[in-house]
């Protein structure tokens, strides 16, 4: 098989080349199963959505050129069908239950086949239902959606419901639905089970600007390098001189004509490839970035930027908060008083300081400030926390200012429980508290627990910690040292006062399962708040509720911000489901931390201002990704790549500390650049792949 690439056969030193250096690997080709952010980016780079994020972090089109609401009344005189639907008359669905969306016109697959609005209605569709739980990957946004209309070719209409009332439902976001619309021609043959829980994710027939080879099933089975060619079909001209593809309607270009996705499990060999020139880009641990900073040895073509990047990137110490866990999960996590204790002895400043090198920002919520249209900040407000006696009668409160009610405070977290009931079972500061007779009552006054398993018990509970993520096994130990200040012991169950260490899969039994006690995790977000408002909802329990949270105050504010007409509205309620995740006490962001990056300037320039505009950061994946479209190539490169003494120093600093892992976002160019950037492949140069 020949490639043809800008009217030449593409030689090996012919090609201009974009190597990017991560120190995670792929973790699947299937965007049904993916889980790190890599490989939402990986699934970017081929696969599209209805719509994008430009460099300003708002929401632009993709696969859907325009879209507006409408209620049933009007989508009914225009062609829809209501027959067989739970609630068939039109008159039913409000304005905004039902949104309609222009398709982009002339855009193809990567197999040249056109794309059609039956693409988007199976992709859809496939997900609701009896399929709901099996394809959980999208539940934040399909859970909403009733079923999916083709009105022509390039028009479809999506009908939003409650998915457990069925009733209709006026939404907020539809313009911000990231769903990866897939071929039908080639996989409604399939399965859906097949496709949901065992397709390897190739054969990689997308809309996106880059496509794989013959050996993508190999590379990512072996997790060493991912290598994609530029999709001939994303920007072509055809046999009679017209400009086709998403590309061109998008009126974007790359000259990218191969791109290589290494994968790192050292991320001191990571930062080592971009410097020596080896990799264009990549991810570096933040230790790593401190000294380059001060290192005078640094090639000058080497840049370097920490951000808090634009998924909302942040880290939770979860206290289990699922009433009906197993049995021998310790019931005195459920106490409030215990929670917010364990809240206040927490030293975010330290983990900021000490744990991320200063490069983190102190946690509230599960939205970041990278998020500034969704990000909320405590005020000054009162904020009162209550003690209870059996009768629900307040026996002792402390308020602080909103902002300060969360601040470090041994002092004041031994206070609370002291209040609470809990007395030392030795001695002070050194061994675990142990329930008393008010703890019992107001356990079962709060939660029906039966007396024995509170009675005399004490505040020991086992932490389960990803072996996988330095950054949380040094945040567990420090929890261990800084909470038995207060009588919270952390035991492994094996006499030990340590946390239990587990790898990935046996992290996620435990934590889904609910049956530990308290668990280290992150969360990253979609650029529109949904995504991350849904994850502490009752509906997402044994699903993406990793927190055990069941509270019917919070599902009610999370269907207001879903249904809020605007964004004023819409914003308010927002803020509010982040007050509650603060105030929760049970959920404790604490931190949100920045991910550092290199790029290496010899080959490639144009990188952009990612502070300014962090999605374009290349851990973006809110569709097409414009640093594709500015980076520029250089076909003199010229630069220093020498390695020099930063070998031994990148060596220790792998053995003092890992990188910060990152987990799980209008300018377009005018056509002068679109045509220096590449040039087209016409109809003919297809034809000989």
């Amino acid at each position: 098989m020949t490639f043809v690439v800008n009217g030449a056969l593409a030689a090996e030193d012919g090609l201009k080349i974009f190597t990017m250096a991560v120190d995670e690997a792929v973790d699947s080709g299937n965007p049904y199963l993916m889980i790190n952010d890599i490989s939402f980016v990986y699934s970017t780079l081929i696969n599209c959505d209805l719509m994008g994020v430009d460099k300003n972090g708002d929401t632009r089109p993709e696969l859907a050129s325009s879209w507006w609401t409408m209620n049933g009344s009007y989508a009914y005189a225009t062609g829809s069908s209501f027959a067989g639907l739970t609630h068939s008359d039109p008159m039913d669905w409000p304005k905004a239950s039902i949104w309609e969306y222009n398709l982009t016109e002339d855009v193809f697959w990567n197999d040249g086949e056109p794309f059609k609005a039956d693409d988007v209605v199976w992709s859809y569709n496939i997900q609701l239902g009896p399929n709901f739980a099996t394809y959980w990957g999208y539940q934040p946004y399909t859970r909403w959606i009733d079923h999916v209309e083709k009105i022509n070719d390039h028009k479809i209409r999506i009908f939003f419901t409650e998915r457990t009332s069925q009733e209709p439902f006026a939404l907020s976001f539809g313009d911000h639905i990231w769903i990866p619309i897939m071929p039908k021609h080639v996989f409604s043959e399939f399965g859906d089970l097949y496709i949901a829980t065992e397709w390897t994710g190739v054969p990689a027939i997308g809309l996106g600007a880059f496509m794989g080879t013959p050996s993508l099933l190999s590379e990512l089975i072996s997790k060493e390098s991912i290598t994609l060619v530029r999709n001939p079909y994303f920007s072509f001209i055809d046999g009679d001189g017209n400009k086709k593809g998403l590309g061109h309607a998008l009126n974007y270009s790359t000259q990218i004509d191969k791109l290589i996705l290494k994968m790192f499990s050292d991320p001191s060999s990571c930062a080592l490839s971009i410097r020596s020139g080896d990799a264009d880009c990549g991810y570096i641990p933040a230790l790593t970035y401190l000294a380059w900073k001060e290192d005078s040895t640094l090639p000058k073509n080497i840049n370097l930027t920490s951000i808090l990047g634009a998924t909302d990137f942040s880290k939770q110490t979860v206290i289990n908060d699922y009433a009906a866990g197993p049995g021998d999960v310790n019931a005195l996590r459920l106490d409030p008083a215990v929670q917010r204790a364990a809240h206040v002895a927490t030293n975010k400043t330290y983990i900021r300081d000490v744990i991320y090198k200063g490069l983190a920002e102190i946690g509230v919520g599960l939205i970041s400030p990278s998020n500034k249209k969704w990000y909320w900040e405590p005020t000054d407000e009162p904020s009162t926390f209550n003690i209870t006696d059996g009768d629900g009668d307040v026996i002792w409160n402390y308020t602080k200012p909103l902002k300060n009610v969360m601040d470090y405070d041994v002092d004041l977290a031994n206070e609370i429980l002291d209040q609470a009931g809990y007395t030392w079972s030795g001695a002070v500061g050194a061994s675990p508290r142990k329930a008393g007779p008010l703890v019992v009552e107001r356990m079962q006054q709060m939660f029906g627990t039966d007396p024995s398993r509170v009675l005399d018990k004490e505040l020991e509970f086992d932490m389960i910690v990803a072996y996988s993520d330095a950054a949380d096994r040094e945040i567990s130990a420090f929890h261990v040292m800084d909470w038995e200040k207060i009588g919270i012991w952390i035991d492994s169950g094996k006499g030990d006062h340590v946390a239990t260490l587990v790898d990935d899969a046996t992290w996620g039994t435990r934590v889904y399962s609910y049956s530990c006690s308290i668990e280290l995790t992150y969360w990253s977000n979609d650029i529109d708040p949904n995504y991350v408002h849904y994850v502490p909802t009752t509906e997402s329990l044994f699903g993406w509720n990793e927190f055990g949270t069941t509270d019917p105050f919070y599902d009610d504010l999370y269907l207001k911000q879903a249904t809020a007409p605007t964004y004023e509205e819409r914003k308010y309620w927002s803020d509010q489901c982040q007050k509650w995740q603060y105030l929760s006490g049970s959920i404790i962001t604490t931190v949100y931390p920045e991910t550092s990056f290199a790029t290496n300037s010899v080959s490639w320039k144009n990188w952009g201002d990612w502070e300014k505009y962090p999605v374009m950061a290349i851990n973006g994946f809110f569709g097409f990704n414009e640093l594709y479209s500015e980076l520029r190539y250089d076909p003199d490169p010229k630069g220093d790549n020498s390695v020099g003494i930063i070998i031994a120093s990148v060596s220790a600093v792998a053995v003092a500390i890992a990188a910060i892992l990152f987990v799980r976002k209008k300018q377009r160019l005018t056509r002068d650049e679109e045509e220096e950037g590449e040039e087209e492949m016409t109809s003919a140069q297809i034809k000989k792949i």
